[in-house]
């Protein structure tokens, strides 16, 4: 457990297996990972070194529409606005707190180990609204508090469903693009990770990791969501 949780971001580099640099924008807590890369900073962070930001600064810093250019001094990050004003963040020291490599390392494995069978599934159109009205009777997740809701990924449609005691729901989508006619795959997660993820233009990447203890073979879901730059791994669990 590092001191990194929810409330802060790192921009790090890290290298790729050719040994070029990469910087990225990276989060997370114990239900999701989230990596940005980030294009045209390489040479900023290997002269600087990487910081580490809280991220409530970081949302009230997006909110100025005009921010131009970022500068590193000491203990501090700067930005300029086009107007001319300066707006200062105390940099956060991550080295040892925060594991940037295994995170990078997580982020680019795609699940490309032998034991991993990944779905590709592109997200269908009306999903965020299926997701909203299925998860009325979502059930709360213990440990994150969020509303969990099942999901079943066939060859042709992504089915979503919900129960507790006071009624249940069910919703299917056909998929845009079909898949194997013998997908099958049953898992659940966050419908907020879920329901953010359908407004972003990603695609969900479903991975089903095969374990084996005491002789006996258990599967594993895994959630991916990823665009060009962006890759979310979110929390699942067997339904």
């Amino acid at each position: 457990n590092h001191k990194f949780q929810q409330p802060y971001l790192v921009v790090a580099s890290t290298k790729d297996s050719e040994g070029t640099p990469t910087g990225w924008i990276l989060a997370r807590d114990f239900f999701r990972y989230n990596a940005y890369r980030l294009d045209g900073m390489d040479e900023f962070l290997a002269l600087h070194g990487g910081f580490a930001l809280q991220s409530a600064d970081v949302r009230e810093l997006l909110s100025v529409p005009d921010l131009s250019e970022i500068a590193v001094s000491g203990n501090w990050v700067h930005f300029l606005t086009h107007s001319g004003a300066v707006l200062s963040m105390k940099r956060l020291a991550y080295e040892g707190d925060y594991p940037v490599d295994q995170h990078v390392a997580a982020i680019l494995s795609h699940g490309s180990e032998d034991n991993c069978v990944t779905y590709d599934v592109g997200l269908p159109s009306g999903l965020a609204d299926a997701v909203g009205r299925v998860s009325v009777f979502g059930s709360q997740d213990t440990a994150s508090g969020f509303l969990s809701i099942a999901c079943r990924v066939t060859g042709q449609n992504l089915q979503l469903s919900a129960k507790v005691k006071e009624g249940k729901a069910k919703e299917t989508l056909p998929l845009d693009e079909a898949l194997p006619d013998d997908t099958d795959v049953v898992f659940s997660t966050s419908a907020y990770f879920l329901q953010e993820a359908a407004t972003k233009g990603v695609r969900m990447l479903v991975k089903v990791f095969t374990r084996m203890k005491d002789g006996v073979e258990t599967k594993i879901p895994g959630v991916w969501f990823r665009s060009d730059k962006y890759t979310q791994i979110a929390k699942a669990m067997s339904a």
